[in-house]
């Protein structure tokens, strides 16, 4: 029972098996055909057999080239479209902090009282208020303007 079942598929393996040899063989002398009739242009059959030598390994070293670029070309092409791991971004969270700029102050220095302390304090703020009313730019510091329209005489 066995053989009967294998009988077709062995026998639809054998015609294809036909059909690519004959393929193969349409394909086998269709390239001879075409190289015989480049052998018999007057340019190639005059020429020198080193220099046939060299175009051969030439075009066969460019048709190597070219299937290389191919297939790094499909390489690559899988690789970039390969999904990648994408991690979630962060985001900032706003959290409300009441900072109050001056600190209650609790149990007093002996030294906040004192009136050297108090002295230097004022003084501080004293620079510290003529600081931002200076004029930082220096605008006297520029360079001066240079003409760079030179003209010279003979």
């Amino acid at each position: 029972m066995e053989n009967d079942t294998n009988q077709p598929e062995q026998n639809l393996e054998n015609q294809t098996a036909v059909n690519q040899s004959s393929k193969l063989a349409a394909v086998k002398q269709s390239l001879q055909a075409i190289m015989q009739k480049i052998k018999e242009y007057p340019f190639v059959a005059n020429m020198n057999p080193q220099i046939k030598k060299m175009i051969k390994v030439l075009l066969i070293g460019l048709a190597v080239f070219f299937i290389l670029l191919v297939f790094i070309g499909i390489i690559f092409s899988f690789l970039k479209n390969r999904p990648r791991k994408v991690s979630p971004t962060p985001t900032p969270t706003l959290t409300n902090v009441e900072i109050s700029l001056e600190e209650e102050v609790r149990n007093p220095s002996r030294y906040a009282t004192d009136s050297a302390v108090l002295a230097i304090e004022e003084e501080v703020k004293k620079l510290d208020k003529d600081l931002m009313n200076v004029d930082l730019k220096e605008s006297g510091l520029w360079p001066p303007d240079i003409s760079f329209q030179v003209k010279f005489e003979e």
